[in-house]
């Protein structure tokens, strides 16, 4: 799976109608023409109101926000050089929805290398894209809404939901100009087996397969390059993956709504005949290769995943995530959170973007985030905090980029040399702590170091700062009690009053001495 493929993520957020950049957006409610380079911000057509693009030359009409087409409007960018700004993963959108529509037609449309970046139908709208070059975009289609798109050069990750239509020709228009795959779904209430042909050019081939049942939604491909073989499974759905190679590069993403437990999955293996462990679908897989597991907690989901390397996990919504010696994949994967979504992650490693983004929260303890395979020194590899998104290092690695953007925060605990036990006199404690945010309110941050009693839960502070320390001398921790067990914390507090924990289990020396009498 490649870097671009990473994450369906837009996709599964459903895309709002409206997310609103900075400043009032621009409304159009009569028919507008643009012909010159200009730069805007979001920009709503509502009913009565249409937008012409054309003829414009570099540096062409720069997006510094999102394009809703609501209502009966229409947009129309033809033979004009459109520019996305987006600076992360969905930040910025093209959106035709209600019965509007929208054309893009012989222009030179560019996204920042890196970014997600997403063209989307939904509610009753129409999209066409013909005779166009693109870097690497996102095609979604959902709800009720039609996607047609031929003639493209470019990468194109292509997301079919809900009884969406999309259909697909002479992707690439010129010779090795480009790739495709498309993400269809497996809904809840539908019934199906799946086989997936080879990747390669595909003269034709149709969505939804032979003698399946209860899916709406249709998707056709012709003449078109097809890189890999990506599938969305939902709660409620009955799938027999069957017979796939390795060398079909199928991946499976697991949508998760309610509580769940996985363990085991592991990139690149073959099922000879599995059922996965998930109460609210059938999952079978038959003589199956699975090239990788792309995991998306949403809602007020809790998700626990142990000992498995996968390709993706995006959580959304509130879902709660704790992965436990994990490996996302960075041979294409991504790890993010969005909406109000927490992820915390234990002894993991993750050679592959780490992005969150509106107010989610990741933190990593005693972990890794390393490179993707193509960018050893990690200059191309994120670690960003966007929004009001937080990222916590406790303990953890980084060989990647940190990229900060809005409110965004990104904080770093490590204590030196805790102690194995509770100290029986006083023991100094150093270490490092860290918050950084572009906004200066934010970024004015303290922390305290304190000590917890596992029994009594009396709270004991050591030491505590307004200001970060570098490898410095954070407290002195004394009238502890060897025999008791404590929690070791560092609390950071930013400007807006949000904490961050690293939290350390000490066990005291009578808890030892219990552990081994039991003979572990």
């Amino acid at each position: 799976m490649t870097r671009a493929a990473s994450a369906a993520c837009l996709a599964l957020l459903l895309w709002p109608a409206w997310a609103g950049a900075a400043g009032q957006p621009w409304v159009i409610t009569t028919p507008v023409t643009v012909t010159s380079p200009m730069d805007v911000g979001d920009v709503l057509v509502a009913d009565g109101g249409s937008l012409t693009v054309t003829g414009v030359p570099d540096p062409g009409v720069r997006l510094w926000g999102n394009l809703v087409v609501a209502g009966h409007g229409r947009v129309v960018f033809t033979a004009s050089v459109v520019q996305v700004m987006s600076v992360f993963h969905g930040q910025y959108a093209v959106v035709a929805s209600d019965e509007s529509s929208l054309t893009i037609e012989h222009c030179d449309y560019r996204v920042p290398n890196g970014v997600q970046h997403a063209i989307i139908a939904t509610g009753a709208a129409r999209v066409t894209v013909t005779d166009t070059a693109f870097p690497s975009v996102q095609l979604i289609a959902n709800a009720h809404g039609t996607l047609d798109a031929e003639r493209l050069d470019g990468t194109f990750e292509v997301i079919l939901q809900e009884p969406a239509s999309i259909d697909l020709a002479d992707i690439p228009r010129t010779p090795s100009g480009g790739s495709l795959w498309v993400w269809p779904e497996f809904p809840p209430g539908s019934a199906a087996v799946y086989s997936p042909p080879l990747p390669g050019l595909i003269a034709d081939w149709s969505f939804p397969p032979a003698g399946a049942t209860g899916i709406a939604q249709s998707c056709r491909i012709t003449r078109c390059q097809v890189k890999l073989w990506p599938l969305l499974v939902r709660e409620g759905s009955d799938l027999t993956i069957r017979d796939v190679a390795a060398e079909n590069w199928v991946i499976v993403g697991l949508h998760l709504p309610y509580a769940a437990v996985l363990s085991g999955l592991v990139d690149g293996r073959t099922y000879q005949n599995l059922q996965l462990p998930l109460g609210d679908r059938r999952l079978v897989l038959e003589r199956a290769a699975i090239r990788t597991w792309n995991l998306y907690p949403e809602g007020t989901a809790v998700v626990r995943v142990s000992d498995s390397t996968i390709g993706e996990l995006l959580a959304m919504g509130t879902a709660w995530a704790r992965l436990d010696r994990v490996v996302v994949d960075g041979s294409g994967g991504y790890f993010g959170a969005n909406g109000g979504a927490t992820v915390e992650a234990y002894a993991s490693t993750f050679t592959c973007d780490v992005q969150v983004s509106a107010s989610a929260t990741i933190e990593l303890h005693g972990s890794r985030a390393m490179p993707y395979p193509f960018d050893p020194t990690g200059a191309l590899t994120r670690l960003g905090a966007y929004d009001d998104g937080r990222i916590l290092l406790d303990a953890t690695a980084i060989a990647t980029t940190p990229k900060l953007a809005g409110r965004g925060v990104i904080a770093g605990v490590w204590i030196a040399d805790p102690p194995a036990h509770p100290p029986a006199g006083d023991l100094a404690l150093s270490g490092t702590l860290a918050l950084s945010s572009l906004d200066p309110a934010v970024a004015a941050f303290v922390w305290r170091l304190e000590a917890q009693e596992e029994r009594t839960r009396a709270v004991q502070l050591i030491g505590q700062g307004h200001a970060a320390a570098d490898n410095a001398l954070l407290g002195v921790w004394t009238g502890a009690d060897p025999r008791a067990a404590y929690e070791l914390r560092a609390v950071l507090t930013d400007g807006l009053g949000r904490t961050l924990t690293a939290a350390t289990f000490v066990p005291g020396t009578s808890a030892a001495r219990r552990h081994l009498a039991a003979g572990h």
